[in-house]
């Protein structure tokens, strides 16, 4: 006597294709992490060649273009870890600072150190066209990040992924070059010259 096969219930067969699509959704997200995470090296490795590599000569291009990959990094942060991050400048320097229990602090990754411009560099910051007029003394460097803002000026780097926008002129005082760093609230950071309009 033949023992007819079991029949599988349509719904079965739904309950386990829809058991399918959610570890599909499941291993696209992760690939997308995995890809954030490729490009948070990359940008890492650039660093680290602009740091080391003995053939520049153009200290101030090296300055403009670690300043540009550091804040598309801690872009790439803030989005992944789901942190508010924010850029200050002073006429001679930088850091970032990341929002921690509501209070702002200077970030923990020692990527994202405090730097200072090397002589005779400095900044320019443009807001909407405008002049950033920076005070005649600076908050110290090592002290929180919590002293008046408007000291400084704060470029944020939203979990969203916008930036604020904002135009970074580095300047040398013995030469007429100059490099600009443009953020766009759509996330882009470009690098142009006062020679070329183009970002590169």
């Amino acid at each position: 006597m033949r023992v007819k096969p079991a029949h599988v219930p349509p719904a079965s067969r739904t309950v386990r294709a829809g058991k399918q699509s959610g570890s599909a959704r499941s291993a696209g997200f992760t690939l997308i992490e995995l890809l954030v995470v490729v490009l948070i090296i990359g940008i890492t490795v650039g660093l680290v060649v602009i740091s080391i590599d003995p053939g520049r000569t153009d200290e101030m291009k090296q300055e403009a273009r670690r300043l540009q990959e550091l804040i598309r990094l801690a872009s790439q942060e803030a989005i992944m870890q789901s942190y508010e991050y924010a850029l200050e400048v002073s006429d001679d320097g930088y850091r970032f600072l990341s929002l921690t229990k509501q209070k702002w602090a200077p970030a923990e990754d020692p990527m994202l150190r405090a730097r200072t411009l090397p002589e005779p560099l400095y900044f320019e910051v443009y807001f909407d066209g405008e002049p950033f007029d920076f005070p005649a003394s600076e908050q110290d460097p090592e002290e929180d990040g919590e002293g008046e803002e408007e000291n400084s000026p704060r470029i944020f780097l939203f979990s969203s992924g916008e930036i604020s926008p904002v135009d970074i002129v580095l300047k040398s005082e013995d030469s007429e070059a100059r490099y600009h760093v443009v953020t766009e609230i759509n996330g882009k950071v470009s690098l142009k010259t006062n020679e070329d309009e183009e970002p590169f």
